[in-house]
């Protein structure tokens, strides 16, 4: 959506508000369910987030609405030669490979942290939220000052390689 609303000029600003809204969550997430976790039946808990669920879907129904100007259109179609056309069209299913094996790294962190912080330091649920939030509040400044800086110094394919470096030790690690 974000890149169907902005200009090629704005996309990396789109995308970088749309990354740290996702940042958000990842703060607010763990630190309300540290505040809620002290609720004994989980069913509150399902109905909060079912509430926040459709709030959320009918604000998107409401609010935001799809561009199917000739304009766009004309940019989808563009956009799908281009990728047919690239360098890189061999490559694609690499690529989709690669980003599979790095969010399902990101999952198996977030999926560790829980076993870890409970058997090597004995953490309960809401310390273990902070800790979570504390690791997206890391994450979220060294997007937006460190990240953002290196992107400026070092242009696209220079940063990709850079970051992807960097992910592939922090994964390993």
């Amino acid at each position: 959506y974000v890149s169907d609303i902005t200009t090629k000029k704005d996309r990396v600003q789109g995308m970088g508000i749309l990354s740290a809204a996702t940042v958000m969550g990842y703060i607010l997430g763990p630190i309300l369910g540290s505040i809620f976790s002290g609720i004994k039946s989980w069913r509150v808990i399902f109905f909060l987030l079912a509430g926040a669920s459709l709030f959320n879907t009918i604000f998107t129904f409401l609010f935001l609405k799809e561009d199917r100007s000739k304009t766009k259109k004309k940019f989808r179609e563009e956009v799908k030669e281009d990728l047919l056309t690239s360098p890189w069209k061999d490559r694609i299913a690499l690529l989709i490979l690669i980003s599979f094996v790095v969010n399902f790294g990101f999952a198996l962190i977030y999926g560790t942290i829980p076993f870890f912080t409970t058997l090597k330091f004995n953490f309960n649920n809401a310390q273990l939220g902070y800790v979570i939030a504390i690791l997206a509040i890391v994450g979220a400044l060294t997007q937006v000052f460190v990240a953002s800086h290196l992107y400026k110094q070092l242009g696209d394919r220079r940063m990709i390689v850079l970051s992807s470096l960097l992910l592939g030790v922090a994964l390993i690690t």
